[in-house]
C-alpha cells in the first residue's frame, strides 16, 4: 500500500465511486479506473502529512487535501499531471494553505 493526496471535496463519494473523469477539450471525456492523485513518497501517516503540508501542489484549488491509502495502479500513465490510484480507505484530511 501507498499514500496519496487528493484534492477534493467529496473524499468519501470519491472513495466509493473509485473512478476519475479525464476530461478532454474535444468532449471525448475517458471515465478511469482509479482516483487521479499524487503519489507520496512517505512510508508513514506522519511523513505523508508533513509531505502534503511542505509540497506545493498543482491542484489544490479543486478543494480540501485527502490523505488516502491506496495501490499504484498501472494505467497511470492515462494521467497527465499526477498519478492514478485505486484507494482502499481515507485517511485524514490536511490542512494545506500554499
Amino acid at each position: 500500500m501507498n499514500y496519496f493526496l487528493r484534492f477534493t471535496d467529496t473524499a468519501k463519494e470519491d472513495l466509493e465511486r473509485g473512478t476519475s473523469i479525464h476530461a478532454s477539450d474535444d468532449d471525448n471525456h475517458q471515465v478511469l479506473n482509479g482516483l487521479c492523485g499524487y503519489l507520496l513518497e512517505s512510508d508513514n501517516i506522519e511523513d505523508a502529512i508533513e509531505e502534503i503540508e511542505d509540497g506545493i501542489w498543482q491542484f489544490s484549488f479543486v478543494g480540501k487535501a485527502v490523505l488516502f491509502e491506496g495501490k499504484y495502479s498501472q494505467e497511470s500513465n492515462l494521467v497527465p499531471d499526477g498519478d492514478l490510484f485505486k484507494p482502499s480507505s481515507i485517511i485524514t484530511e490536511v490542512e494545506y494553505s500554499n
